[in-house]
């Protein structure tokens, strides 16, 4: 991320719109890209990048990040992914079998030949897993937290948090061999 200036943050906290605006520029990438780990649809990701970034404008004045910028961007954003899975737990249950069927599609256009997976293969497996297995491992793979901080933001057992990261792992493994024995094929 590009280095934030004291005084971009400054001009921010007295609501310039032009310093919220250049603000915006140097976060949505590594915003977005935290978020397209968690989220299939764009929009959808975009929202949720729109939100957390509100709360880090609402947040500046107040010297949470302390010289890391970049981290505490982040910490936003992991936060505001975990309210709104839990806003809409009930709504995904539901939508999930529909997202599931429409990623693992995609999956299969992709080009059977290549041996060696891109990070887009890789995200669109990611993006295949349940909504929970897919949070639960993107928080503790990618994110580097640990199951009893995960079971605590998310209110549920270590167990279960250790339950989705191996599940994640053996589809995530099953998905990896399907792909290799079509392009071998």
């Amino acid at each position: 991320m590009k280095e934030v200036s004291r005084k971009l943050i400054q001009q921010c906290v007295k609501s310039d719109r032009r310093s919220q605006t250049e603000l915006y520029s140097i976060v949505f990438p590594v915003m977005m890209g935290m978020c397209r780990r968690y989220v299939v649809n764009y929009d959808d990701a975009t929202m949720l990048v729109n939100n957390a970034f509100i709360k880090l404008i609402r947040s500046l004045g107040t010297n949470e990040h302390d010289g890391a910028f970049e981290a505490w961007c982040r910490k936003i954003m992991t936060n505001t992914i975990i309210d709104e899975y839990r806003k809409n737990k009930k709504r995904h249950e539901v939508l999930q079998l529909r997202e599931d069927v429409t990623s693992i599609s995609r999956l299969h256009t992709l080009n059977e030949t290549e041996e060696k997976f891109t990070s887009e293969q890789l995200e669109i497996m990611l993006l295949a897993l349940p909504e929970a297995t897919r949070l639960v491992f993107n928080l503790f793979a990618i994110e580097g937290y640990s199951h009893a901080e995960i079971a605590e933001m998310l209110g549920i057992s270590d167990g279960t948090s250790k339950w989705h990261v191996s599940k994640a792992r053996e589809e995530l493994q099953k998905m990896i061999a399907s792909k290799q024995k079509i392009a071998t094929a």
